[in-house]
């Protein structure tokens, strides 16, 4: 099964998928103020941090993941301020991909 990838703009922190994910992609703009975001993996920021982001203001930056990352347990992500503008682009794991990916594959 083939996933499309989804784009999206976050500037408040929260749960952006639930269950096995593929990271494509993630991008902060400052706008106004100094930007920073991070990503976790999981449900909440309690979660392993998988990326962090700070920009100056006016300023933005792109973090390309070749290849993408899987994130097993879903992402949150936090903004820390409200004058950052935050696109993720990821696309939703299938059962299979889940069972190929990990330290048992060769």
């Amino acid at each position: 099964m083939t996933n499309r990838v989804r784009l999206e703009l976050h500037q408040v922190s929260g749960v952006i998928f639930k269950g096995p994910v593929w990271l494509d992609s993630l991008s902060i703009a400052a706008d106004g103020a100094v930007g920073s975001c991070t990503l976790y993996e999981g449900a909440n920021a309690t979660g392993e941090e998988k990326a962090h982001l700070d920009v100056l203001s006016g300023t933005s930056f792109q973090l390309d993941m070749k290849p993408p990352v899987l994130l097993e347990r879903g992402m949150y992500l936090t903004v820390a301020e409200t004058s950052s503008h935050v696109m993720i682009a990821y696309h939703p794991a299938d059962k299979h991909d889940a069972l190929e990916v990990g330290p048992d594959v060769p």
